[in-house]
């Protein structure tokens, strides 16, 4: 409940708020926090359900909480509406596959998120995802968090980079976050922030960023990144087919110091993922909708894993650990579709009771009447696009014929 019951109008600009989280399988009795609130997203902002990014008050009641629905304390959390995904699964699905004993050993950290129902101010508001953020932190990405004062002259990492098309990110006078790199990526400084970058952090991180990229297009280095991570952050968004994954938006980098006792943090590492609501099928444009054929390293856009396909080091990883996760894939993939669909069963008939969206055309290519169908897609989608991607990854030269130079 925000303070007043107060309507949340921006993105920018918190409200003070109160909560209650109840998890009544636990105790009927609520967990009281205060805290702020304000809107956030691109594409989903504006619509009838927002999404939201909420922060915890360090005080008593913060202090009380072991955890978080399981998952490690933090105050700084985001309500992801999934809106557009009427499955409520496609982010949950991608980012427990991410943490998973499948992909952790090359993703240093997924970001971890709980079903919910979301009630604002006396309106039931439906099923949310209450997710972790993507930030510097023991327990989220735990990489060293530099000091921001310029006397110090703190360069050497942690930071946090975003590709993202719209550009959207500070930029007012001296200070500009933004970077357009000599091959036209658009890319955002996420961390340090506006509030805390130094000058000479700025300047080292768009270096740093526009060095690696020169490596990759011109010098044929691969040497100050971690190949493993871009290749699972890869195996995972393409398996997804995601469309913002093909260096469009949502496409996290991040590096720590050279004083990391973990060699490979001290290298560019691709993620961590994010944003996965129009994947799986569910979007009526540049074919995503098909099981079949390559995207994320095959898009238009100016896309640093179009010209790593090319390199026999990329597409070699990219077809053995393909083949050395293959045979958990599809065991997590549909125990996990089982295990929410079961958790969500009686909610999503009140989620969709508030929001009356089965059926309607939004940015599906598909449209499904019930919840049942939308789920039986993914489903099918993914065991599908599994099935296929076997054929494109069963060797380098496969690799080449299907997701480099093929038009399918």
């Amino acid at each position: 409940e925000t303070a007043g019951r107060a309507p949340i109008v921006s993105k920018e600009v918190y409200l003070d708020a109160t909560y209650e989280l109840t998890v009544p399988i636990v105790s009927p009795d609520p967990v009281l926090l205060n805290g702020k609130i304000r809107g956030r997203g691109q594409s989903t902002w504006g619509h009838p359900k927002n999404p939201y990014k909420i922060q915890f008050k360090d005080d008593a009641g913060y202090a009380k909480l072991a955890d978080v629905l399981g998952m490690p304390k933090n105050r700084n959390w985001v309500l992801l509406a999934d809106y557009f995904d009427r499955s409520l699964q496609r982010n949950k699905v991608a980012l427990s596959l991410g943490s998973s004993s499948v992909f952790s050993d090359g993703l240093k950290w997924t970001p971890a998120g709980q079903h919910i129902e979301v009630h604002l101010n006396g309106d039931y508001v439906g099923v949310y995802l209450l997710t972790e953020d993507i930030r510097i932190a023991p327990g989220r990405l735990d990489i060293w968090k530099m000091s921001s004062d310029p006397a110090k002259n703190q360069v050497d990492g942690g930071y946090i980079v975003e590709v993202d098309f719209r550009l959207d990110c500070y930029n007012q006078g001296d200070l500009n976050l933004q970077l357009v790199t000599p091959w036209a990526v658009p890319i955002c400084v996420d961390t340090p922030d506006e509030e805390a970058i130094t000058q000479a952090q700025l300047a080292f991180i768009k270096g740093f960023i526009v060095g690696v990229e020169r490596d990759i297009y011109e010098l044929d280095k691969l040497d100050r990144i971690n190949l493993v991570s871009f290749v699972d952050w890869y195996l995972l968004s393409e398996l997804f087919r995601n469309v913002d994954s093909a260096f469009g938006s949502s496409v996290f980098m991040f590096k720590d110091t050279e004083a990391s006792a973990k060699p490979t943090d001290r290298l560019l590492n691709l993620g961590p993922l994010w944003d996965f609501d129009r994947s799986a099928g569910n979007v009526n444009y540049v074919d995503a909708w098909k099981t079949g054929g390559c995207w994320v390293n095959t898009s238009a856009n100016p896309n640093w894993l179009a010209r790593l396909s090319t390199k026999p080091a990329f597409a070699d990883l990219v077809v053995s650990r393909w083949q050395a996760k293959r045979p958990a894939l599809a065991t997590f993939i549909n125990s996990s579709i089982d295990s929410y669909t079961l958790r969500l069963q009686e909610a999503q008939k009140r989620n969709f009771e508030r929001w009356p969206i089965l059926g309607m055309q939004m940015s599906n290519y598909y449209t499904w009447t019930t919840y049942d169908q939308e789920v039986q897609f993914l489903r099918s989608f993914l065991n599908e696009r599994m099935a296929w991607l076997d054929l494109a990854y069963a060797s380098a030269e496969s690799f080449q014929k299907l997701c480099v130079d093929s038009d399918y």
